[in-house]
């Protein structure tokens, strides 16, 4: 069985998602024509890469590794790692021992701490938001390898602030009511929760035109199975795919679309594994899943999406030369065809809900190790020397070139919704005051103040992406 920890506090500081929807992600393009035309295949700018996930079985990231990496008796773990170059010692191997470990349980919930519970969630938004560690470093004369950079990476992201889409209750096991069509329940509702129509804007509109990463759990009944998209691809579009339909005094077109889903994998992988190559362009538009290297897996889906006018398409089936509004929220083929699933089957058909990690933050809650420093984290990535930051608010200084902004945005208001634009697509909560934003010939400045500490250089990187590069000053 693939191993999998629920993870409570991900989710919990922005409230769960609505089915039927796009929960908390932010659609800007919603045009079916444009969407497949520019993005039927796309990969995030970096590849997620694949890692452990650092099961509880075996104590998580306090696991020892050897000198390749993989776990064994004898050796130092991560978080021996990581509390020598934090200068914390013992504390995060000790926390994370007593709370990351199987021991701690009885009867049920050790059976399954035994068998599926791990750092999923913390290895998927790591493989996301942080480059591959391919080679070690040497910090205050001590290496860290590769294993060590991931296991501390996977730790730190155990606990992140995120967007999300589809209801993240798993309680309910999968049983023979999701066959039972004619009697939805509450329970039947939420196993379908992710809709196609969902599912096909947030890739397109994230993979496809932000290039960002997102994680799926792709299974689709009471486990969590997190896993980093390294890319997606819609088959073009046949003939037969599309059909009018005229039910009673409504008249539609139903559109039939197949796709192929591509993740980053942690099954069987050690931490000190480096990820080979994936690309989404060397994919074929056939429905079996290429044979790929154990470090990637994919899986094909189908469903329908309807549209108010006709859909027409190229005699390739790679363009889209006419369609409608989107209407409805779609049917997966599973969906509307349950009977031909067997119950194990269904579990693994769509994704139950999607999510991208934003910011990792230090957790006091008890779910994720508290000793976790992301500035002190950055510093090792980043090869610079270990400092102690100080901890509460910080302000920073952006400033910007005049021509960056249209002459309709120059005023301080409108230059304010633009900056917090770009945080909240990452969301980071700052505070803008009007007072302290200057126009001046050709530079624009402001003073932003964050509630928590946040690395300057990840800002930059930030607003650079956003097409908005900007000098940073600390205050």
């Amino acid at each position: 069985m693939k191993i999998k920890v629920i993870f409570f506090i991900l989710f919990s500081f922005l409230g769960q998602a609505v089915a039927q929807d796009t929960g908390q992600f932010e659609i800007t393009k919603t045009t079916f024509k444009e969407l497949f035309n520019n993005y039927r295949f796309a990969s995030p700018e970096i590849i997620p890469w694949s890692g452990s996930f650092f099961p509880y079985l075996n104590e998580g990231t306090a696991v020892k590794l050897n000198a390749k990496g993989e776990p064994a008796k004898r050796g130092r773990s991560p978080m021996d790692a990581y509390g020598y170059i934090s200068a914390r010692g013992n504390d995060p191997l000790s926390w994370e021992k007593q709370n990351h470990g199987c021991h701690q349980y009885e009867g049920e919930l050790k059976k399954s701490c035994e068998s599926w519970w791990g750092h999923c969630n913390g290895w998927a938004a790591a493989a996301i938001k942080e480059k591959e560690p391919r080679m070690s470093k040497i910090v205050g004369g001590q290496e860290v390898t590769i294993a060590d950079q991931k296991g501390i990476l996977t730790e730190l992201w155990l606990s992140s602030y995120s967007l999300n889409a589809g209801l993240t209750d798993k309680a309910e096991k999968t049983k023979s009511w999701v066959h039972d069509h004619d009697n939805p329940s509450d329970k039947y509702q939420k196993f379908w929760d992710i809709t196609p129509k969902a599912f096909f804007l947030i890739l397109t509109n994230y993979v496809g035109l932000l290039k960002t990463g997102i994680v799926i759990d792709r299974f689709t009944g009471p486990e969590v199975w997190n896993q980093p998209l390294v890319g997606y691809r819609f088959f073009p579009i046949r003939q037969e795919d599309i059909k009018e339909v005229n039910d009673e005094d409504k008249r539609y077109w139903s559109v039939r679309l197949r796709v192929k889903i591509y993740w980053a994998n942690d099954l069987g992988i050690s931490p000190g594994h480096v990820s080979r190559e994936f690309s989404i362009k060397k994919m074929h538009d056939e429905e079996d899943v290429e044979s790929l290297p154990e470090d990637y897996d994919g899986r094909f889906l189908s469903f329908r999406l309807s549209f108010d006018s006709v859909v027409s398409v190229s005699p390739d089936g790679e363009t889209i030369q006419n369609a409608g509004k989107m209407i409805g929220e779609g049917l997966w083929d599973h969906q509307e065809n349950s009977h031909r699933y067997t119950l194990e089957e269904l579990n693994h058909t769509h994704p139950d809900f999607l999510w991208i990690p934003t910011q990792s933050f230090q957790d006091q809650s008890n779910y994720g190790n508290p000793y976790m420093d992301s500035m002190i984290v950055q510093d090792l990535l980043h090869g610079r020397s270990i400092s102690h930051h100080d901890r509460g608010p910080l302000k920073l200084k952006f400033i910007f070139n005049l021509d960056q902004f249209s002459s309709s945005t120059r005023t301080p208001e409108k230059i304010k919704r633009l900056v917090q634009s770009v945080m909240k697509r990452e969301g980071i909560k700052n505070i803008i005051n009007l007072s302290l934003v200057e126009i001046k010939e050709t530079k624009i400045s402001l003073v932003l103040e964050f509630p928590f500490r946040v690395d300057p250089v990840y800002l930059r990187k930030l607003f650079e992406a956003a097409g908005l590069p900007a000098k940073i000053e600390k205050l």
